[in-house]
Formats: structure tokens, sequence, C-alpha cells
């Protein structure tokens, strides 16, 4: 709804794709069957693309005024309706599998990384833990399960009371939290409305994983705000267009 930061994303997107953006109020699930309701009209949906919480869709209320999740869990489990990101697969969201992305794609796919990751530290592990509250002042603290720049803290940016702030909660409970090298972003010119500014920024690219890899001619770049290396729009962040170039064009 209107209250995310990413609504005005949400809403341009839908538009271009000529899909409709619906929040929970607007869902109806009759029979195993999922319907949008808007001003007395019906329609019959056949796939969401869910931009909320797991826990927030199971307690929201449907049209109906009856709690969502449940029903929309039964019409998902009928098959009368599809989940693009099933409930479960932010499990490739918790960033303690940043350290094993290497050892994953030699497993997989019996491969080399083209590209090096960041150095990643576990705080679960002793070792780990004792090398990263050593240097808490030079890392990039994040928590496994934190989203959106949520509880992330820029050693080198961070004051000493954040810091000790973090050691305290990394030695209560180690398994929630890792560490990264610290990396200094690319910058590219914003205009900010009187002048050109350098802003940290990260290009997003949108593959598509089917019987064939698809990379979309489409690009996202989000661009963190001034003095920050958070790029996402619910710590203040915003995107810049991207022009993708076709083959073949002139550079």
């Amino acid at each position: 709804g209107p209250g995310d930061s990413a609504w005005f994303e949400h809403q341009m997107l839908a538009d271009e794709m000529d899909v409709p953006v619906v929040r929970a109020t607007d869902l109806i699930v009759q029979d195993r069957y999922v319907y949008l309701r808007r001003q007395g009209s019906r329609r019959r949906v056949d796939v969401i693309y869910l931009r909320m919480d797991e826990d927030k869709l199971v307690h929201s209320s449907g049209a109906d005024g009856r709690p969502l999740g449940p029903s929309l869990l039964s019409a998902v489990a009928s098959r009368t309706v599809t989940l693009a990101n099933a409930p479960g697969n932010g499990i490739g969201d918790d960033k303690a599998l940043y350290a094993f992305v290497p050892d994953m794609i030699d497993y997989y796919l019996g491969e080399q990384p083209l590209l090096a990751h960041v150095p990643t530290y576990l705080c679960g592990d002793e070792e780990h833990r004792a090398d990263v509250l050593g240097r808490l002042d030079e890392l990039v603290v994040k928590p496994v399960d934190g989203y959106g720049g949520e509880g992330v803290l820029i050693g080198p940016d961070a004051r000493d009371e954040e810091i000790e702030a973090i050691r305290r909660q990394i030695r209560t409970a180690p398994h929630r939290w890792i560490a990264q090298e610290a990396m200094r972003l690319s910058t590219h010119p914003v205009f900010d409305g009187g002048r050109l500014t350098p802003r940290h920024i990260d290009l997003r690219a949108f593959v598509l994983h089917g019987e064939e890899v698809h990379v979309a001619p489409a690009a996202l770049t989000r661009v963190a705000p001034e003095g920050s290396l958070v790029v996402n729009s619910s710590r203040g962040g915003g995107a810049k267009d991207t022009w993708v170039m076709a083959p073949g064009m002139p550079d």
C-alpha cells in the first residue's frame, strides 16, 4: 500500500506491464478460487507476485473482512492460483548463505565463480566471531534475517556507541549476525535539484530461469542517499533511469 517506500515503483511497474497492483483488501477467496474485487466488479486471479511479509499476509484481512492468509494458502495448495514467490522462498535472502556462495557454485555447477564475492564471516563461528569483534570499526555487520538495509552497521562510518551496541548483540546471539569487508560501491552523478553530486549505486539485472537462462532487457539502478552506502528505498534510497543498449547499437 501507499505506506510502503516502494509503492511508487509498484504502481509504475504495474502500469508498464498492464497488470493490477492490489492490496490484501482487494482480494477475496471463494471455493478456493481467488478473485480481485473492486467497485462492484470481480475478476479471477491466476498469478500473484507477493510484495509483503509472509507474517503480514497471514494476518491481513481480505475484501470480505476475514483473514486472507489461510484461505489464500489453501487456494495455492489447491493449485487454483500461483504465488510467483511462494512462502518459504525467503531462505535465499538469509545472509548467512553469502559465505557459501562459491561452494554452492562449485557443488551444484562444478564451476568456479567468474566474479569474486565479498568476503563474509559467520559470527556463529567462534574463529570468525573473534576476528569480527576485533574489527567492528572496519567491517559491515548485518543481521542474517534483515532486509531493506535494516539493522546494518557500516563500521567505518559508525559512532563508538553504535559499534558497542552491535558488539553486545553479537555476543548475545552470534548466529544472528554476519560481517563483510567494507566495499566502496560505484558512484554516479545525481542531480539533487540544485547540483550534481556523486551517489553510491548498485545495478540490478533481471534473470529469468526456465528451460534456458534469459537476461531480460531491463535493469534497475538503485541510488543511495547522500553520504550513505545503503541503496534501499526503505532507507531513503531512490532509483535512476537505466538505459540498456540493444546488441548492435553504437556505443
